[in-house]
């Protein structure tokens, strides 16, 4: 069932010439920095090439956005933390859907390259910051189990898992050993 401020927005949407929305987006764009990479993200994969690099940019700006005083996030801020980074990692969800294999991977790998990040940041007494990486390597698989996978990007998942699990990203906590799970199906090789 459609809320009213759904009706709305799809009023106001059918109203709008192209112009108009342009403005619109242009100034929304210059205003607030996480609406302007949201709305490139719709570029990823097909007029801008996805980067690992920004995804990790945007997560850290996030993390710093939350952290106090002397860079810690509060217990009570890890909800909207949790929130904030989880959006990111629903662009790897549409990715998925839309098999644009490597927005999906430039996502998924950017997050969890800032796993230590994430997890070290703040007082995780209720689990939102491990459940940002568990909602991560729970995408990861989701990715991974995809039979519509090609060889070349089953190969480079496989590439990333075993070189994060050899950098010891996550080492110290179970997440660790979820690259070697991610990289085993892949092992298609005498070499892998």
């Amino acid at each position: 069932m459609k809320t009213k401020t759904t009706n709305n927005i799809e009023l106001l949407l059918s109203k709008l010439d192209k112009q108009q929305l342009c403005e619109f987006i242009r100034k929304e764009c210059a205003y607030d920095e996480q609406f302007a990479q949201r709305f490139l993200s719709i570029g990823a994969g097909t007029i801008f090439a996805p980067k690992v690099s920004d995804y990790q940019k945007r997560a850290k700006k996030i993390l710093n956005s939350f952290a106090g005083r002397y860079g810690f996030v509060e217990y009570n801020e890890t909800f909207a933390l949790n929130r904030a980074i989880c959006k990111i990692l629903d662009e790897a969800e549409d990715a998925i859907i839309k098999q644009n294999w490597d927005v999906a991977i430039a996502v998924l790998d950017g997050i969890a390259s800032v796993g230590n990040d994430i997890i070290n940041c703040g007082d995780d007494s209720a689990g939102q910051l491990g459940g940002i990486i568990d909602e991560c390597f729970y995408k990861w698989q989701e990715l991974c189990d995809n039979n519509l996978l090609p060889e070349n990007i089953k190969s480079k998942i496989f590439n990333i898992a075993i070189s994060h699990f050899e950098e010891e990203l996550l080492k110290g906590w179970g997440w660790w050993w979820n690259w070697l799970q991610m990289a085993t199906p892949f092992a298609d090789t005498t070499e892998k």
